[in-house]
């Protein structure tokens, strides 16, 4: 009975037990060290106060109080 029951099955319908069997494989474990996320974030912020700077001074930031 249950091997006619598959042959009746719609060729469209969606196996959950394959869904998961394949869910379960393309998961990688994705590990970052404190280290990494520290140094990622410090980038992120640089490169955010570069674009600040460049918007703020277009002709380049000089330094220094204005005398």
């Amino acid at each position: 009975m249950h091997r006619s029951s598959v042959l009746r099955r719609h060729p469209y319908t969606i196996d959950i037990s394959s869904l998961r069997e394949a869910n379960g494989r393309n998961e990688v474990p994705r590990k970052k060290c404190l280290t990494q996320i520290a140094l990622q974030s410090a980038r992120q912020a640089w490169c955010k106060t570069q674009d600040l700077l460049a918007f703020f001074f277009p002709q380049g930031y000089r330094g220094g109080p204005a005398k």
